[in-house]
């Protein structure tokens, strides 16, 4: 695939590091029908198995989608309904898992990858 931007690049680099890790992974297309899903998710992608081949099928403008619960979880936090707030207050009271990444979310949030 050509002409990636420097952004699509990293996020496929960081989607095989996690298949690299154990985690698996999966490509979804958009869905251009009204309602529904905003992706397509493929038949089964609960029991996805790690594979470079998985995350080698995404397009631009498809989803890059990690199964979590396998070895890795993430906590989201989302602003529009108190999130932050209790992330803050989770952190103060000692009990917010040892995160080892976070990427940002469109709405304004985060996911928070951990173990």
């Amino acid at each position: 695939m050509t002409d990636l931007t420097p952004v699509q690049v990293a996020g496929l680099a960081a989607a095989h590091a996690m298949v690299d890790a154990g985690i698996p992974v999966f490509a979804a297309p958009r869905n251009h029908t009204d309602g529904g899903a905003e992706f397509l998710y493929p038949k089964g992608w609960e029991t996805t198995k790690p594979s470079h081949d998985m995350v080698d099928r995404w397009r631009p403008d498809w989803a890059l989608c990690a199964v979590m619960g396998v070895v890795a979880d993430v906590l989201d936090t989302d602003p529009r309904n108190g999130g932050l707030e209790s992330r803050t207050d989770l952190v103060a009271a000692g009990v917010w898992p040892r995160v080892y990444g976070v990427v940002s979310t469109p709405g304004g949030g985060m996911h928070e990858y951990t173990c």
